[in-house]
């Protein structure tokens, strides 16, 4: 039209203030009451770290990830803090860059729960972490493969 710039400037506007004012905290409390026996056990784990963040008062989450679907699954609850996915995989970095709330972070390939752990916090240098911060942390383990995510670590900054 005539005024391009005016244009997305307003549904920026608009994208800002819906984002600020709806109620995500309402509606995932009622997408917990209705989540099934039957979820996964990545479901499971994603819907249980949005909650443990928000019990501790954790400053993020963060998803160690092969292929994206951990992240998504935490995204999809809209929890309140950063949701930071951290994955040795290029394609995977370029595919969350389209995913509501999440920000990547690419790493060197881990092999072990400590080497993840020590690569994680020292790619959120940039985050300015304090001490006795709190962070949630999901993973699969063993590592390497997609869709094994069963644990939820609760780590502090020291």
């Amino acid at each position: 039209g005539k005024y391009p710039v005016e244009s997305v400037r307003m549904m920026s506007q608009i994208g800002d203030i819906t984002e600020r004012e709806f109620p995500y905290g309402y509606f995932r409390d009622i997408r917990q009451k209705m989540v099934s026996k039957t979820q996964s056990v990545t479901e499971a784990i994603s819907s249980a770290s949005c909650e443990v963040a928000e019990t501790i008062n954790a400053k993020a989450i963060i998803s160690t990830t092969m292929s994206g679907y951990t992240a998504r699954q935490i995204a999809k609850h809209r929890p309140p803090i950063a949701v930071l996915a951290v994955t040795p995989s290029t394609v995977t970095r370029r595919r969350l860059a389209l995913v509501w709330g999440v920000e990547c972070l690419l790493v060197d390939d881990f092999s072990t729960t400590d080497g993840m752990l020590k690569q994680t916090v020292r790619s959120l240098a940039q985050y300015e972490l304090k001490r006795d911060d709190k962070l949630v942390i999901t993973a699969g383990i063993p590592f390497g493969a997609s869709g094994q995510t069963n644990l939820i670590q609760v780590h502090e900054i020291r």
